[in-house]
């Protein structure tokens, strides 16, 4: 598993929260080198075009940042060409420490077979494999958790008398888990309750709840594994070492509703993650999750219910509470969540693990070797689709949907390259195809992933005469660049049906045939000289010059460019071409500021003075100081006036 892992993974990309969240362990360091007055890590800023400042950051802890430093340090990759491949080994092999403890905590509830099926499951899905290869935010949680519950497990199983050596594990595990983020309080709960439901089953009838002689060394170890782990959680966390009550308190109240309001396609229509609908984690499970898993898993959860008293059921009650409190508490807390379920990742090991037990019993209820075999076929035929597609498009396999919605359809209608990994690809591509790295003049390259490409580009080409500016769909045709890598993150729907990939693209990094970047090429900076004619030189006959000669030369026109066409055209007075262009505009963008400003004057002009007052007020509420549009109000409310009407 580790070999594959390894191989899938190897020399792939890496986003901007990567860069963020290393930047931040690095800033945590300095601030015990410097014995505490280094605090830069609470105003950190990531050099892009802008400077943006990372608010959310110092609420969450730096375990796995610090043992990747480490693992950079011992490698000599530091601040190198290869520092984030280092970054992503040390996550691969976590992955599958997290799937060596699925699979030890099924052996413990049903035997070696069950451990098998569990880890073999886990590692057949697609979506947490494909996040273990990069995701460092979310998949070192992961891997705290379920190895938090397995030496829970065992805490549990020697009750009243813990070994010292399961207590220390179970306090390193929790002080992991917990110095990650704060959702690891969670493991806190189910400790403070399964430890006394444990103790009350184990009692003889007429027997104490704990005797005596047990009472003060048990006591001792709770004390060890609760203040053990989170003296060394304080300790290990500056922002909360600093004002440990104050700050704990606000990174668990950043947990509870995090502020990331994010834009995302959802059925083909765009919700934002900090007002999901209900059945946002519901239908991301049943189109990402393995249709075989699908059908597994409840089936396994009810096996499992009913033969409680075939295995010990306060294991299987932990695991089961392990795997469905936190969908619970994300339901009802109508918690922030984004790029589908990997926030949640975490739980999906203790289901794993439910699957494999019932799998398990599935088999033993079938008795006769050859309805086993039969069974065994029907599981292998069932994970063809995933496992064809995986090798397909790897190191793609977090976009993977399964059969029933199919990554060509969900394309269009949720989320796919949402880390941008296939940007690296692209800017190699570029580099190698376009020979890039040779030319003598110096190159722009726009892109809607900046901060990656220019790290990228400084790093791994540091002679080459080329610099990337960051773009956004709505603004590339600003700048005289002369690629465009265009990612599909934030991009909407209707732009990907209608817009993606852009005209001019001469090649894509594609997954399932469907474009995730595409590099575009441009020599006649047509749209640039648009732009600059009327931004920069109030030019319309001269933007209108350029403007003809793009329309004549693309099959696919730039659809933010319609909302200035339609202003030139209606300083030009060829007003049924500026209504043309501007209806376009506007139907793109609702709130197409170009657009919207055109349609403003063209319905002015006109004498249709109410629809002239609602796109004036749409523009002005995105810019209420500009100029032409404060005298274009002026006029409006002069020809509202009874007197000229």
């Amino acid at each position: 598993m580790l070999c594959v892992m390894l191989y899938s993974g190897a020399n792939v990309g890496f986003c901007s929260d990567e860069m963020d969240m290393n930047q931040y362990g690095k800033a945590n360091i300095s601030f015990y080198k410097s014995g505490g007055k280094d605090t830069s890590f609470l105003n950190l800023m990531q050099e892009n075009d802008s400077l943006r400042v990372m608010k959310t950051l110092p609420f969450y802890g730096s375990n796995f940042e610090y043992i990747a430093h480490a693992a950079n340090i011992l490698t000599g990759t530091l601040d190198g060409k290869q520092e984030y491949n280092v970054r992503h080994v040390v996550n691969q092999v976590m992955a599958i420490i997290a799937i060596l403890f699925c699979g030890l905590i099924a052996a413990r509830l049903k035997g070696y077979r069950a451990a098998l099926l569990a880890a073999w499951f886990l590692f057949l899905t697609p979506t947490f494999i494909g996040w273990a290869l990069f995701d460092t935010k979310d998949l070192p949680f992961c891997m705290g958790y379920i190895a938090s519950v397995y030496f829970l497990i065992l805490f549990m199983e020697q009750l009243p008398r813990p070994t010292v050596k399961t207590t220390i594990y179970l306090m390193l595990a929790l002080f992991f888990t917990l110095g990650i983020r704060v959702g690891g309080l969670l493991l806190y709960g189910y400790l403070l309750l399964f430890v006394p439901l444990v103790l009350w089953s184990k009692r003889r009838k007429g027997e104490v709840f704990i005797k005596k002689e047990d009472l003060l060394p048990l006591a001792s170890k709770l004390a060890l594994v609760i203040g053990g782990s989170l003296v060394l959680t304080i300790l290990s966390w500056p922002y909360v070492l600093i004002d440990p009550m104050h700050n704990f308190v606000a990174a668990i109240e950043s947990a509870k509703k995090f502020p990331a309001d994010i834009a995302m396609n959802f059925k083909g229509d765009v919700i934002h993650s900090i007002l999901l609908p209900g059945d946002y984690l519901p239908t991301y499970f049943f189109i990402t999750i393995p249709v075989i898993l699908l059908a597994l898993m409840p089936a396994s959860f009810v096996l499992v219910v009913l033969k409680f008293k075939q295995i010990k059921w306060q294991r299987v009650l932990l695991v089961m509470v392990a795997a469905i409190v936190p969908l619970i508490y994300s339901q009802v807390s109508s918690m922030t969540l984004y790029n589908g379920w990997r926030h949640l990742m975490f739980f999906y090991p203790c289901t794993m693990v439910i699957a494999g037990v019932g799998t398990d019993m599935i088999i033993d209820m079938l008795k006769k070797p050859v309805l086993q075999m039969a069974f065994g076929v029907l599981l292998l035929a069932g994970f063809i689709h995933p496992i064809r597609w995986c090798i397909a498009n790897g190191p793609y396999q977090y976009v993977y949907y399964n059969e029933l919605e199919g990554f060509k359809d969900a394309y269009y209608n949720y989320e796919n390259d949402v880390w941008s990994i296939s940007v690296k690809p692209a800017i190699d591509w570029l580099m190698i195809n376009e020979h890039v790295a040779d030319k003598k003049d110096s190159v722009l390259i726009a892109t809607n992933v900046g901060t990656y490409a220019n790290y990228y580009l400084r790093t791994q080409y540091p002679g080459a005469r080329v610099r990337a500016v960051a773009v956004s769909t709505k603004n590339y045709s600003n700048y005289k660049w002369d690629y465009l890598l265009l990612n599909t993150i934030f991009l909407q729907t209707n732009y990907l049906q209608d817009h993606y990939p852009p005209d001019g693209t001469i090649h894509t990094i594609d997954a399932d045939g469907r474009p995730l970047t595409a590099i575009v090429k441009d020599t006649t900076h047509l749209q640039y000289y648009i732009s600059d004619a009327v931004e920069n030189q109030d030019n319309y006959f001269k933007a209108d010059s350029f403007a003809r000669v793009y329309m004549a030369s693309t099959r696919k026109p730039n659809p933010n460019l319609l909302g200035l066409l339609a202003m030139i055209n209606a300083r030009l007075y060829n007003y049924d071409k500026a209504v043309d262009y501007g209806m376009k505009a506007i139907q793109n963008n609702h709130n197409d500021f170009s657009g919207r400003a055109a349609m403003a004057f063209v319905c002015f002009k006109q004498k249709k003075i109410e629809a002239a007052v609602e796109h004036i007020n749409i523009c002005l509420a995105q810019d209420p100081n500009n100029d032409f549009l404060l005298q274009l109000a002026d006029s409006i409310k002069f020809a509202m006036q009874p007197s000229n009407n």
